[in-house]
């Protein structure tokens, strides 16, 4: 009976009574501007100084020049490994997947995952190290290129 009485009886209070008139009038805006305290203030004091400065919009301009040798290596480098590194853990979610199922230890799929990324990515990046040695020379000549080779390799 006790919970039940003090139930019913914040029921059937209004409203009103629950917050006081003090607290609502603080809430809303008030009509006259003089009175709002928040409209007359500065709030720029809170601002750091560099923000206080007139500041030109920013642009970005793309590099004109290409990346030099040494960045597209790297580059190719990264890129093979991170390449190696999906496969090689696909593949080994797929064997790590079939060992915890078969020998009933769920700890082979991240340690198959990890080595078999880590492997394939190791050997696509020392990949690309052998690529970034070419200097861009053409797999195929065409027949006038090495007619002319030839016949330079004759005159010496």
């Amino acid at each position: 009976g006790v919970l039940g009485r003090h139930t019913c009886e914040r029921a059937s209070r209004p409203l009103q009574e629950s917050a006081p008139a003090s607290d609502s009038a603080a809430h809303m805006p008030a009509e006259n501007p003089a009175e709002d305290k928040y409209a007359s203030e500065d709030f720029s004091k809170y601002l750091p100084e560099s923000a206080k400065r007139d500041q030109s919009a920013q642009r970005f301009e793309f590099p004109t020049e290409a990346p030099s040798r040494m960045n597209q290596c790297f580059q190719r480098i990264k890129t093979g490994a991170m390449l190696g590194g999906a496969l090689g853990g696909s593949f080994g979610f797929m064997y790590g997947t079939y060992a915890a199922i078969a020998y009933r230890h769920i700890l082979y799929i991240p340690i198959s995952v990890v080595q078999a990324g880590f492997g394939f990515g190791l050997f696509l990046a020392c990949g690309m190290v052998i690529r970034c040695d070419e200097h861009g020379r053409p797999i195929m000549q065409p027949d006038g290129a090495r007619q002319q080779l030839m016949n330079n390799k004759r005159r010496d």
